[in-house]
């Protein structure tokens, strides 16, 4: 949270989304479900999304098991990393009313 906090001051952008790529974890536990929680807590409260990516069968069967997956909702977990990216990039062209914002050139 500290390192999306300094990139939204140093960048002044603002960060909506974070997306985890979890291809390289082999294994998880109840500590680190409870910490994902935890992280994900904080983010909703800067209204930030988070997404996961590729969990392994093992940890989405964990993720399950402990209704992780419940909690942050199916919609948040994505195959590929070019599909989260591209959902998000989707979702960002949404207005608040759900509609779809055209982007425009600004040349």
């Amino acid at each position: 949270m500290r390192y999306v906090k300094s990139q939204q001051r140093s960048n002044e952008d603002v960060v909506e989304q974070v997306i985890l790529d979890m291809s390289g974890v082999t294994s998880i536990d109840t500590t680190v479900i409870e910490g994902l929680l935890e992280l994900n807590k904080m983010l909703e409260k800067n209204g930030i999304e988070m997404f996961l990516v590729n969990p392994r069968l093992e940890v989405m069967e964990e993720l399950i098991i402990s209704k992780f997956v419940d909690k942050l909702g199916k919609e948040s977990f994505y195959l590929t990393l070019d599909d989260a990216v591209k959902a998000s990039q989707y979702s960002l062209k949404k207005n608040d009313n759900g509609d779809i914002v055209h982007e425009t050139s600004h040349a």
